[in-house]
């Protein structure tokens, strides 16, 4: 069998079969002839974790690639509207087809290139919204039937088999199609600005519903992408210009320019020439409205990176940016020491300084508490209406990188310890897989109870993170 490698790189695996099924009865036949075995799924791959490894059996869901229209709803603003998308089916291609029925999804993230099965299993989601977990209505699987242990098409709907379906990690069976909620299509008024204060980035939310900001180390300032829905008609030369004029410097002279000159300099000269870099990055301020397909979206997967991703609740968010900026700034030897509520990071990870320097911006978005057991901004209890805010760490050097992988995992273990963050399934995950799962409590639990019901033998689930 050939080589599998995901998206960044740093995931590489070679399974004993590999199937690409077009039918329904070609799944479940896939099922009968490896009961004993396990079988796991990928769509395009764009997963940092091991969560797609899997070294028996892969099934390749890219010719379920259905789009169609349940119901658009019962006003203008198509309220009510759901579609229904096969599991192979990526973002961006229901999105298009969405488009020319007046309909999108309820929220998207920032990369498009996903299937909607590995989108949903993992908790994909942008800023200002929930998951697109959240929004799925019914589950089509393909797995055993709980009663008989038979391979069988079924239908999640219940309670908590749809709260467990919702983002299950591809431990409940092949997800065929799912049935989300969906809207009409929206525009969005997007301000870019500068800001000089973490309470400043943090503050507007209100007014901005769908915002979200980073901080660029070593200028230790402040971005916002200020966001929210809009009637206001667009200019549509002047939106097609911007999205031009964002798409060759954002999305590729940036990134290009980085991977092609600063990190090989860098290389060859010290990292002082990333430091250098970020200092003297011009960043400029602008106002557009154009389409949500437009706005929200970014071409992050035109350059290889890692990516980690730790969600930090949004009250202990202040807290949490001190402690990155603290973080990066010893990692890199810019700091001989922490705060004094730092002093116990300080004793606990000496072998981090000196020993990584960061190259790139730090993300951080807004999400809303979800209706779900497992995605990472999950309810902690049925009254819990904190968002979470997740904070996006980058790496473009060599996916193989040992001094992103040594800073991610301090990180993460300090986040975790000191503020209750969740790591972000689908992303670069440098812990176990039991301590991450401490993080959901109960929930963690009703999530098992279903599982194990629906995959007794454990053919579906995850050998390791």
């Amino acid at each position: 069998m050939p080589l599998i490698r995901n998206f960044g790189r740093n995931v590489r695996f070679t399974p004993k079969r590999s199937y690409e099924p077009r039918t329904d009865e070609d799944v479940l036949r896939i099922l009968r002839d490896h009961r004993g075995g396990r079988i796991r799924c990928i769509g395009a791959l764009h997963s940092w974790s091991r969560i797609v490894e899997a070294h028996d059996v892969i099934v390749d869901l890219r010719h379920f690639d259905s789009v169609g229209v349940v119901t658009k709803g019962m006003d203008p603003g198509h309220e009510g509207a759901q579609v229904r998308l096969g599991g192979g089916c990526t973002i961006q291609r229901a999105l298009d087809i969405l488009a020319a029925e007046g309909l999108t999804l309820p929220t998207i993230g920032a990369i498009t290139a996903q299937t909607v099965a590995g989108a949903i299993s993992t908790g994909t989601h942008g800023s200002g919204s929930q998951s697109l977990s959240h929004f799925v209505e019914e589950v089509r699987l393909a797995g055993y039937d709980p009663d008989s242990g038979e391979p069988a098409i079924l239908r999640l709907r219940g309670r908590d088999e749809l709260l467990a379906a919702r983002c299950a990690l591809g431990g409940l069976g092949v997800i065929l199609d799912v049935v989300l909620r969906a809207r009409g299509v929206y525009r969005i008024e997007e301000e870019f600005a500068k800001v000089e204060s973490a309470e400043a980035a943090m503050a507007g939310r209100k007014e901005w519903p769908l915002q979200q900001f980073f901080l660029m180390p070593w200028k230790w300032r402040y971005y916002v992408y200020r966001r929210k829905p809009t009637d206001e008609l667009p200019r549509r030369a002047s939106a097609l210009w911007r999205r031009l004029v964002l798409f060759i410097f954002i999305d590729v002279a940036q990134h290009a320019l980085l991977k092609g000159f600063v990190l090989p300099l860098a290389w060859a000269l010290g990292d002082w020439v990333c430091r250098l870099f970020l200092r003297a990055t011009p960043i400029g301020g602008y106002r557009r409205i154009d389409d949500s397909r437009h706005v929200l979206t970014l071409r992050h997967d035109l350059f290889r990176h890692v990516e980690m991703e730790v969600f930090v609740p949004e009250g202990r968010l202040p807290e949490a940016m001190n402690s990155v900026r603290a973080l990066i700034e010893f990692a890199a030897g810019q700091r001989a020491a922490f705060p004094d509520e730092d002093k116990q990071l300080e004793a606990t990870y000496p072998v981090l300084r000196r020993t990584w320097t960061h190259h790139y911006p730090v993300s951080f978005r807004y999400v809303l508490p979800e209706e779900t057991l497992i995605s990472m901004a999950s309810k902690r209890c049925e009254k819990d209406q904190e968002a979470w805010v997740a904070i996006s760490f980058f790496s473009y050097r060599r996916p193989d990188n040992a001094a992103f992988a040594r800073f991610a995992a301090v990180v993460a273990a300090h986040l975790v310890g000191k503020y209750g963050a969740r790591l972000h399934w689908g992303k670069f995950f440098p812990r176990d897989f039991s301590g991450a799962a401490n993080a959901y409590g109960d929930n963690f639990r009703r999530f098992e109870a279903v599982r194990s019901r629906y995959d007794r033998a454990g053919v579906f689930w995850i050998e390791n993170l």
